[in-house]
């Protein structure tokens, strides 16, 4: 019959433990948490957890989305939504929503992608002040066929404006990898 240091060893570590003198240790608790990055002091279950997220969300064929705040000042220039990680993405739908704070100093916003903004997503006619001026007021573009960006290639969106004053709006990309991994930072 095992004593009683024995069966305590049985038992479940601490969530994300980096303990690994027992086997529950090295296996890990239901309650880790993903992780995607090699560590030599990490569980089985933190990278099992990893790996079923990274594929489940980055997987070939998987809509994604990103939502980015944009608040910078009206005149600005460009400023930086997105970038491509790890594989080519296929953009789908690219919305702009105003959250009510934008300001008489905008004159309109552009949405752009690739070396030099070479393709573009929503225009600086459609991205009109008038359009995106109250609260809730939104516009979009659904890309005939999508965009296909590469790896490093980036998304921006223009503001331009007569003064310094920000803006509040949120831009929602959504996307899906090419192939599996890539995603949008």
């Amino acid at each position: 019959m095992p004593g009683i240091d024995e069966i305590r060893k049985l038992h479940a570590p601490v969530a994300d433990s980096a303990l690994t003198e027992l086997m529950t240790q090295v296996l890990g608790a239901k309650d880790d948490t993903a992780l995607t990055a090699y560590t030599a002091t990490d569980s089985m279950m933190r990278y099992i957890k990893g790996l079923l997220g990274l594929a489940s969300v980055t997987s070939t064929g998987k809509t994604q989305i990103i939502r980015v705040p944009v608040a910078s000042a009206a005149n600005i220039g460009d400023v930086l939504l997105a970038t491509v990680t790890s594989q080519e993405i296929l953009i789908k739908k690219v919305n702009v929503r105003s959250n009510g704070a934008t300001t008489a100093n905008l004159t309109n916003i552009g949405i752009y992608a690739g070396a030099g903004k070479v393709v573009t997503l929503i225009d600086n006619v459609t991205g009109a002040r008038a359009n995106i001026a109250a609260a809730d007021q939104q516009v979009g573009n659904s890309p005939l066929g999508g965009v296909v960006l590469a790896v490093a290639k980036t998304i921006v969106i223009t503001l331009t404006g007569t003064g310094a004053a920000a803006v509040d709006l949120t831009v929602t990309i959504e996307y899906e990898s090419c192939v599996a991994g890539g995603y949008l930072v």
